[in-house]
């Protein structure tokens, strides 16, 4: 008798994330900035830095790697200085929703459009290659005002979902938490409706983050975590929109791996994606995906690469090009230790895993072990101190440097100087048993080292120089990083240290804010 044996294998989830990559960081640290892609630019929209808070709006032009080439500052600042709001990209516009100014709270909702500039008359449809642009191309609008929402509110969280912009939760102008959810449609031209009221939050809750997504031809809100200012959640809840934008109840649906607020929640690669975030005692670098079910469901969390750093309260947005296998996330500004940030991260997503096809066995031949991509190892810059520079104070920057398998030719070092900083006159100090020449590019304040003889294999350094405070400015001392260039078989190369911070003081927000 025969028997037939049918094996049913179930793969568990794999990331869809394979690692996080360093980009080009803000020009100064930002916490709470809204992030916008559009074309191939991202836009970071208010938010607050040392001092004072963000009403500029702030461009980044992409490479082709996706990898940002400069962050440039663009005209279309916001009517006021704004920080807490929400922000709703719908196709070509962008809607700002409430926020603080530091003294005021709002109801306001802001509106501009996004456009890209068109070709003078006569001009060739066929593109010339050329460098990049060093200002971006796609430009945000003057700012006008749209129907006010129904109360003032800040640490909210507001969707788009098909034609109707969703608000959830946050806090009110006497700091009582929220679980209203107000929609309002978008008209043809992009107008708001009157705000109606649908079913409520299963509590009140702010620093939440929300999402939007059509699943089986049903479009859910998933809400994810927050803080009802006694305790942190980690329970999702997600409810069906009907036909006329009203919402049906809200289920739960699996919680998250752990409590958080200030966290970031996007869609990518079909997943719902969970990024950093905090609770009152910790802050996190954790990354977490869950795919979404056939009926609205979530199925169970898979943990992703950690990012480089625990980071909260920072913009997240995810451009998504085509094919969609080039998509990515960018992680943008936030707080680590209540410390500004202005490094900003990328996720690279996994290489495609091949189908695998039935092959008659051969016996293998011997192959060589794949030769290393040459080029340096390691690269990074620190700084003694790390706290408030008072005036005249002097800081330490160092440059530790390790290569690779293969000799290098070419190589040069180079640090852009921190504003309101000045270097201190012989103070360049190398291990390097290579010989260094320095140059001091005085006007742009630009430190290069030039390697005068090959970088051997596997070789490694210091190289140190130090800065002298010239003013008692209480802006945050950001040193952007250090570039390494070198050449190897006549092919350039490149490399991008990570920045540093000396804060000028530990500046903690409202108590709404913390």
């Amino acid at each position: 008798m025969l028997a037939t044996l049918t094996l049913l294998l179930f793969a568990k989830a794999t990331p869809v994330i394979d690692s996080w990559l360093l980009t080009a960081p803000l020009p100064d640290g930002v916490v709470g900035g809204q992030a916008v892609a559009y074309g191939d630019q991202l836009y970071l929209v208010g938010g607050a830095s040392q001092p004072t808070r963000v009403s500029a709006v702030v461009a980044a032009q992409l490479d082709n790697d996706q990898s940002i080439i400069q962050w440039n500052a663009i005209t279309s600042t916001l009517p006021i200085s704004l920080q807490l709001h929400a922000l709703v990209q719908a196709t070509d516009a962008v809607y700002v929703i409430g926020g603080w100014d530091g003294a005021n709270r709002y109801a306001t909702v802001w509106r501009s459009l996004l456009s890209t500039p068109t070709p003078a008359p006569g001009a060739t449809a066929t593109p010339i290659p050329q460098l990049p642009a060093a200002t971006p191309t796609p430009l945000l609008r003057t700012w006008e005002t749209m129907r006010t929402y129904p109360q003032r509110i800040v640490l909210h969280s507001a969707v788009l979902a098909g034609n109707r912009i969703y608000v959830l939760g946050g806090v009110d102008e006497n700091n009582k938490p929220l679980d209203r959810v107000f929609f309002a449609e978008l008209d043809a031209n992009g107008n708001l409706g009157v705000w109606q009221e649908t079913r409520r939050l299963p509590s009140e809750r702010f620093r939440l983050a929300a999402v939007a997504h059509q699943q089986g031809g049903t479009d859910y809100l998933y809400v994810l975590g927050g803080y009802d200012g006694e305790q942190s959640f980690r329970d999702v809840y997600f409810a069906a929109i009907w036909d006329t934008g009203q919402l049906n109840t809200w289920t739960k649906t699996t919680s998250l791996p752990k409590a958080m607020y200030y966290h970031q929640a996007v869609i990518y690669q079909d997943r719902l994606v969970v990024l950093g975030g905090r609770d009152d005692t910790d802050q996190f670098d954790n990354v977490y995906s869950a795919p979404f079910m056939e009926d609205g469901k979530l199925g169970e969390w898979v943990t992703e690469p950690h990012l480089p750093t625990a980071i909260y309260h920072f913009g997240a947005v995810v451009l998504a090009p085509q094919p969609p296998q080039a998509s990515t996330i960018y992680l943008i500004g936030g707080l680590r230790s209540d410390i500004y940030q202005a490094q900003v991260y990328r996720a690279r997503p996994p290489s495609p895993t091949p189908t695998a096809t039935f092959t008659p066995f051969v016996a293998p031949t011997a192959t060589a072990t794949p030769t290393p991509t040459p080029g340096l190892a390691s690269l990074r810059l620190s700084n003694e101190p790390d706290m408030a520079l008072t005036p005249n104070a002097i800081v330490t920057f160092r440059i530790d440097y390790q290569n690779g398998e293969h000799v290098l030719e070419n190589v040069q070092l180079t640090n852009p100087v921190p504003a309101d900083l000045a270097v201190v006159v012989n103070s360049l100090q190398s291990s390097s048993a290579s010989s260094l020449s320095l140059t001091e590019a005085t006007q742009a304040n630009v430190l290069v080292w030039t390697f005068l003889t090959p970088l051997a294999a596997n070789a490694q350094g210091t190289v140190t120089y130090q800065a002298q405070k010239l003013s008692s400015d209480p802006a945050v001392v950001t040193n952007q990083g250090v570039y390494a260039t070198w050449s190897y078989a006549g092919q350039p190369d490149s490399m991008q240290s990570n920045p540093t911070f000396n804060p000028a003081q530990k500046v903690f927000l409202p108590w709404i804010a913390r």
